[in-house]
């Protein structure tokens, strides 16, 4: 059994002898120290990140005059968190806005 299955399955056989004492007991002994404890926290946010990014996208192309306020609310996320997100697509390439905030819309890049 590999030593990622073991951390899986919770079995703490053949588990090295080096770890150090100070490692707290929440963390499973085979992980390096040096790990941070809330890395699934971080990785969890970016694939959300990732999935609403891919989610705007879908959003605008099936209405190109929605608001960010709207998006928001389909989202259930800030208006700071949508203006980030629309950021980061426009810095992608992705998106582009045409018009004004009241008669302006939404434009995909395709590339």
């Amino acid at each position: 059994m590999n030593d990622f299955l073991r951390v899986v399955i919770g079995s703490n056989k053949d588990v090295p002898k080096d770890v150090p004492k100070d490692v707290p007991k929440d963390v499973p002994k085979d992980i390096p120290k040096d790990v941070p404890k809330d890395v699934t926290k971080d990785v969890t946010k970016d694939v959300t990140k990732e999935k609403r990014l891919q989610t705007i996208l879908k959003i605008i192309s099936k209405n190109k005059s929605i608001s960010t306020k709207e998006m928001a609310k389909l989202l259930n996320v800030t208006m700071r968190t949508i203006m980030r997100d629309i950021e980061i697509l426009r810095e992608k390439g992705k998106i582009n806005r045409t018009g004004g905030r009241k008669d302006g819309y939404w434009k995909i890049i395709e590339k």
